[in-house]
């Protein structure tokens, strides 16, 4: 059989208007229907329908090896009247008895990675699903497949850090949840956790985990920036921690309405960057100094070196540029990274072998064309090997076997993570890109 149409006459109660057909290895049908979400098999006296959840429209369906097959859309992945994925390809795995995201994606946008103790990959964001599996907001990525974070929708998922082994995450304020997760929730390996009962107003922009007193008597702690009101209190404040017991304020200015970022660097220090600049909060005074930059700051890394580098948009300070959108202080001089990136950086990660990722609206790094993302080894920049639209990257991370996840949002009907792994031969790097129609080299 070839591509369907407007007829039905061959085979009682298949839909009018269905576009696909084919033919499975033991002789029986398979159609697929232009409305109604209809995927059916017909074994030659009656029609039975494979399970959704499914709504939209098919164009095509083709048999893989044994009973699987492949169908293509625009459909949807329908779980309730609030979460609705939207998919172009999806597998039925016959052996599994559940339909597959061929192209290993996630539904929507990713915002937050978060590498696992056991090597898997917590990713948050604005989807529903994750390689077909129910994921409403957060999944796992395991060496072999996904595996979802239950039922309670908590999208978006807007940050995450690792705290005793288990996934701290920001909930947006806009998100329906019960009101002991609301804004911030950890994932025990089986359900969602309240964290201090939730923070019932307000906004909770970013976290990380932290250690107040560096290895003192006083607990790791999950630190929380933002504006919000903690439980049991009516003021509101724009840093606190939780120590697994309570909560409790960190001294902090009013924060603007802009991007900010909470980050544990590798040295324990604490690092607050926005639209007010850099800070790092000193122990020994309770307070928030800033580090000498005037100027946007967005992110913050500590290279190998000891050399701390800042990413935004500053307005200058002594041996820099203005503007400026990456910098390294080296003692209490600033200075740039080569010649710099022209445009605004947005995050910093660094390598395990000690280079540094930027990522932000830049296309050119140093004298080199790029497309958002920039190493820098120490002495000189290269761009990564992507062709690939970025949207607004989010968040980054470093996996077990070496490999580079990059989290972005607002790439229309794109997965919301592309991978990027080295090679020894050939181009610099090698992107695989998951996306909802296909996975590109």
């Amino acid at each position: 059989f070839g591509r369907g149409g407007y007829f039905s006459q061959q085979f009682p109660q298949l839909p009018v208007g269905f576009f696909g057909l084919s033919n499975l290895p033991d002789g029986d049908v398979l159609a697929v229907a232009g409305s109604g979400g209809f995927v059916g098999r017909f074994d030659g006296s009656e029609w039975s329908q494979y399970p959704g959840p499914l709504v939209g429209g098919f164009r095509s369906v083709v048999v893989l090896e044994g009973e699987d097959f492949v169908v293509g859309g625009p459909f949807y992945l329908f779980f309730n009247l609030n979460d609705v994925a939207a998919q172009t390809l999806l597998r039925w795995r016959a052996s599994a008895q559940r339909w597959e995201s061929p192209t290993d994606g996630v539904s929507g946008g990713v915002r937050a990675l978060q590498t696992m103790p056991n090597g898997d990959v917590f990713l948050g964001g604005d989807f529903f699903a994750a390689g077909g599996v129910f994921a409403p907001g957060g999944a796992f990525r395991t060496s072999v497949n996904w595996t979802g974070t239950g039922t309670v929708n908590l999208a978006p998922i807007t940050q995450a850090t690792l705290l005793n082994g288990q996934t701290h995450c920001v909930i947006h304020e806009n998100a329906t949840v019960p009101p002991d997760l609301a804004r911030i929730a950890r994932w025990d390996g089986t359900q969602w956790i309240s964290v201090g009962g939730g923070i019932p107003s307000g906004s909770v922009r970013s976290l990380t985990a932290w250690d107040p007193d560096a290895n003192g008597p006083l607990a790791e702690s999950v630190a929380i920036a933002g504006s919000f009101v903690l439980p049991g209190s009516t003021a509101t404040v724009s840093v606190a921690r939780w120590d697994g017991l309570q909560w409790t304020v960190i001294p902090s200015p009013v924060l603007g309405s802009g991007p900010i970022r909470l980050r544990t660097l590798s040295d324990g220090e604490l690092y607050l960057t926005g639209d007010s600049g850099t800070r790092r909060f000193d122990r020994a005074s309770a307070t928030w100094v800033g580090v000498g930059l005037t100027g946007s700051s967005r992110d913050v890394a500590r290279l190998l070196n000891g050399n701390l580098v800042v990413g935004g948009a500053f307005l200058g300070a002594p041996g820099l540029p203005t503007p400026a959108f990456i910098a390294q202080r080296t003692g209490s001089s600033w200075s740039t990274l080569g010649t710099g990136l022209n445009n605004t950086v947005l995050l910093t990660h660094l390598l395990s072998d000690g280079r540094l990722l930027a990522a932000g609206t830049f296309n050119r790094a140093g004298t080199v064309p790029v497309n958002q993302l920039a190493l820098w080894n120490g002495t000189t920049w290269s761009g990564l090997a992507n062709t690939f639209p970025l949207g607004v990257v989010q968040d980054a991370e470093s996996l077990p076997n070496g490999d580079l996840m990059i989290a972005r949002t607002g790439v229309q009907g794109s997965s919301g993570f592309a991978r990027y792994r080295e090679t020894l031969a050939g181009p610099p790097g090698a992107v695989s890109v998951a996306s909802g129609t296909a996975v590109s080299p």
